[in-house]
């Protein structure tokens, strides 16, 4: 299993409004291995969002 980066945890924890969303993106982030970038970009891009939407 592959951890997260500290600067991808400080971004989700910062960003993240709620307890469901900041759990998306930990398991997304894992899933995917994000890069910080890339984390920065889906967090822009209301990623949760979008997917609850869908």
């Amino acid at each position: 299993m592959r951890e997260i980066s500290w600067s991808n945890n400080l971004l989700i924890i910062s960003q993240c409004k709620s307890i469901e969303e900041t759990e998306f993106y930990l398991k997304i982030t894992q899933e995917e291995k994000y890069s910080n970038r890339e984390l920065q970009r889906q967090l822009d891009s209301s990623l949760y969002e979008r997917s609850m939407l869908s």
